[in-house]
């Protein structure tokens, strides 16, 4: 940056802080309460989309969360491709990014020989996105949406996921997206590494509470 302000240096100096108060922080994996050694590993898989967040070329961005049995084992964030027309739109392609590194999992599961049990859930805090991916009727409101987005249409139809609405307050992957104020931030930051928080947030996911 050629011309950076006070404002500017001062953000620099609390990112360091940040870096330097929380260098012990890290991923935690451990096993959940309850589950049994011959127990199926639960995929689960939080998408999330901010909307036009990209001031130059207007691209949103997407970000996402997997974890096995409540520990955080695969996350993205980056812009989306191209360029989404709504909010349901990027949150769609949103789901599409994630269905990719979901059908990586699961093979990757099979090929452990520990296959997931069922299709695996993913969440989003977006419905319209969600019948987006359910409705296989193309509309005037959707008929420009890029055909490779539509496998999750594939996916949803053979069985490999299901699409399931998450609130937006308990949407972790939202921390992937943009900025958040400390006190949201503070909120899903447990589920992010690993600690305590995430058992009990999963098991709402999956249990139909999220």
């Amino acid at each position: 940056m050629d011309r950076y302000t006070t404002v500017h240096r001062q953000a620099a100096k609390h990112v360091v802080r940040y870096l330097k108060a929380t260098s012990e922080h890290g991923l935690l994996f451990k096993r959940c309460s309850g589950t049994r050694k011959d127990q199926p590993l639960d995929l689960v898989c939080y998408s999330d989309a901010s909307f036009g967040t990209d001031q130059l070329t207007g691209r949103s961005t997407t970000g996402f969360t997997c974890y096995i049995n409540g520990c955080l084992v695969s996350w993205s964030s980056r812009l989306q491709p191209t360029v989404a027309l709504s909010t349901a739109e990027a949150e769609y392609m949103a789901i599409s990014a994630a269905a990719q590194d979901v059908v990586f999992l699961r093979q990757l599961l099979m090929d452990l020989d520990e296959p997931e049990a069922g299709a695996t859930k993913m969440l989003t805090d977006n419905q319209a996105a969600i019948a987006i991916g359910n409705d296989h009727v193309t509309k005037p409101r959707t008929k420009h949406i890029r055909v490779r987005h539509h496998f999750v249409r594939e996916l949803i139809a053979d069985g490999t996921i299901v699409l399931q609405h998450c609130p937006g307050t308990q949407m972790v992957a939202d921390a992937l997206t943009k900025a958040l104020d400390k006190q949201t931030f503070e909120q899903h930051l447990p589920r992010l590494v690993g600690t305590s928080t995430a058992e009990t947030e999963q098991r709402k996911a999956v249990e139909g509470e999220c």
